[in-house]
């Protein structure tokens, strides 16, 4: 089965006061927390950074594909159009994370992934003590709807249709509900 991971980190960092994802956190750029633990998932078979046109990255090493979203300021759903655009078209599930949260566990990616090569949710989310968080998994199914976001809500409304088709998985990391925000979240 075909993973790939969208790494959503076109934002603007407006209230963080600075480009926020190239802020060093822990000796290392903010994005590279997100983009490390996606990288040790051997059950990923491609990893897609999706960049704004105006922030420079200083990302190592390379096993992702920087795809600019020129349409960043309309808002995350355009970054995720963009993300799965570029995806293999031969994926078969969607694993949708956000930039700025480092702490999110490898293992909880890696439950995330067991959960869905279960094959009874074809949207499954984290929840920590009983509040959803990222990253989440999203079947390719829902492809074309993906494909038609063009607003700041992100797969809310895609998720929101298919009610039906969510699951959860519970998690023991706080990190699925933990993103920077402000220059207080690192400091």
């Amino acid at each position: 089965m075909r993973i790939s991971a969208i790494l959503l980190a076109a934002g603007e960092s407006k209230r963080f006061g600075s480009h926020k994802l190239s802020y060093v956190y822990k000796g290392k750029p903010l994005v590279q927390h997100a983009l490390d633990t996606l990288s040790s998932v051997s059950a990923i078979t491609e990893i897609k950074v999706v960049v704004n046109n105006t922030k420079p990255y200083a990302l190592s090493p390379e096993p992702y594909a920087l795809i600019v979203n020129s349409d960043y300021k309309q808002g995350m759903g355009t970054s995720l159009r963009e993300g799965v655009r570029a995806c293999s078209d031969n994926t078969d599930a969607y694993l949708i994370a956000l930039a700025d949260m480092p702490h999110v566990q490898k293992e909880t990616v890696e439950a995330l992934i067991t959960e869905y090569h279960k094959g009874n949710c074809e949207i499954l989310i984290p929840k920590y003590k009983e509040q959803k968080g990222h990253p989440i998994i999203m079947s390719a199914r829902f492809k074309e709807e993906l494909l038609s976001l063009n607003q700041d809500k992100g797969a809310r409304d895609v998720i929101g249709a298919h009610e039906e088709s969510v699951g959860f998985v519970d998690v023991e990391d706080g990190g699925v509900l933990f993103d920077v925000d402000v220059r207080e979240d690192v400091t």
